[in-house]
């Protein structure tokens, strides 16, 4: 009797915990799509030449809602592959990312080999869930994709930081 109460309450927590992340999942799609919609952002771009020589140029294009970061996209290459990643914030926090990698059979991108998927949902700095598409990094038993995003996601709001002490006088924020 007691094994069978031990595994009902096992099991109601697996439920309700997946219920949790499909709601907070819901949430955050919500609040992208606000993002995606509201005509009152401001943007900027600009590019930085990447501190790695197998990185073309890296191109960034981030906007601003009322001082604060809401939207980062970032995009580069390395040799035959070709990287998009974009980053989504509410109140500062990072809440929505996706990455798309596409790979070329020569260098100079005309035609698209394999393309690799990921899109990852995070609540107060943690990940919470993350779906990926296609062979790449992901199959590897040492990725670990909320430190690699979360790596990403320091260096673009770096090189924003420099973008815009460059420009001095410039009163964006992170939160």
């Amino acid at each position: 009797m007691r094994i069978v109460i031990l595994v009902a309450g096992l099991l109601s927590a697996i439920i309700s915990f997946g219920q949790s992340v499909q709601k907070q999942k819901t949430a955050i799609d919500s609040i992208v799509s606000s993002i995606e919609l509201d005509q009152g952002k401001i943007s900027y771009r600009f590019s930085v030449k990447s501190p790695r020589k197998a990185l073309n140029n890296i191109k960034y294009h981030y906007q601003t809602k009322k001082g604060s970061i809401v939207k980062i996209t970032r995009n580069f290459g390395v040799l035959n592959d070709s990287t998009e990643q974009v980053f989504y914030f509410n109140y500062g926090q990072l809440i929505f990312t996706t990455e798309v990698i596409s790979s070329y059979e020569d260098e100079k991108r005309t035609e698209v080999s394999l393309v690799w998927t990921g899109e990852y949902y995070f609540t107060k700095g943690k990940l919470i869930y993350y779906i990926t598409n296609g062979h790449g990094k992901s199959e590897t038993e040492d990725w670990n994709p909320q430190l690699e995003v979360m790596n990403n996601c320091k260096s673009a709001k770096n090189d924003i930081g420099k973008y815009i002490a460059k420009k001095k006088g410039a009163n964006i924020l992170f939160n």
